[in-house]
């Protein structure tokens, strides 16, 4: 999977899922009323294109001029971020080091459970590297990165994200997982079915960390109007980012349909 996220002081965000060839975006007619008037903490809108930056002199010769030749040949790409997307089990440190040999500037963690990076000393290990508190995970060479935790409970999420917070660079809530796992875990895309709850975590979590809070999502049974009302919502909490997966939890498996192009 492949995060295609333009220039920050853009609006809108592009995903592209390169296992499953779709890609999901903001509108741009809706772009607008996305804009957050409402929240308690300011949220710096530049965020993404200042870690790009900052990042960039850390890289390694070889990436940085990779990099440059990625955007000379494809101006599209200039100031924006090729990202690679969390993915459970998948995206670990060797994949995500390799990604960023071919041209990838920003990663995501695999897709954490809060409740057991808080609670479990071996699950903890597995999911990341603390043994070098100047490099942990892949240090420098694995930065800038994004940490994907899925909860139910905003005090899990605030602990996995303290752990976490000196050593990323956002946060993002899992808000579109459809499994089973994540049914009876109450977490993932089954979140977004308890709208006060999912806004209140994300601003529980924006208003108690440094760094910034994103959000993956899904769309609504409902339809595009009341998705984008709770996204709006999630806005007005404090969150940076909103990655949206152009379908519903409905449509996994056998049910799988194309995404909505659209939304």
């Amino acid at each position: 999977k492949i995060y295609f996220i333009p220039h920050p002081k853009l609006s809108g965000c592009h995903r592209v899922d390169g296992r499953r060839g779709t890609s999901c975006h903001t509108h741009p007619s809706r772009r607008q009323t996305m804009t957050s008037h409402s929240h308690e903490k300011a949220v710096d809108r530049n965020w993404l294109f200042k870690i790009l930056q900052n990042h960039h002199n850390t890289r390694s010769k070889e990436e940085r001029q990779l990099c440059d030749s990625l955007n000379a040949t494809y101006p599209i790409l200039q100031n924006k971020a090729l990202a690679v997307a969390p993915m459970v089990e998948q995206s670990d440190l060797p994949f995500r080091l390799l990604c960023r040999k071919h041209g990838a500037n920003l990663c995501y963690t695999p897709m954490i459970n809060a409740r057991y990076f808080v609670k479990k000393q071996s699950y903890r290990d597995k999911m990341f590297d603390f043994t070098n508190s100047h490099n942990a995970s892949g240090g420098a060479n694995d930065r800038p990165l994004i940490a994907q935790l899925c909860a139910n409970n905003k005090n899990n999420l605030l602990q996995a994200a303290k752990l976490l917070e000196p050593y990323v660079d956002a946060i993002d809530l899992n808000c579109g997982c459809p499994t089973k796992v994540a049914k009876r875990g109450g977490f993932g895309a089954y979140l977004l079915e308890s709208q006060d709850y999912v806004v209140d975590m994300v601003r529980y979590l924006v208003g108690n960390i440094s760094i910034p809070v994103t959000v993956k999502v899904r769309l609504l049974p409902q339809g595009i109007d009341q998705s984008l009302e709770l996204y709006r919502k999630l806005v007005d909490a404090g969150a940076a980012l909103l990655t949206v997966h152009g379908r519903t939890r409905l449509n996994k498996g056998e049910n799988t349909t194309p995404a909505d192009w659209d939304a």
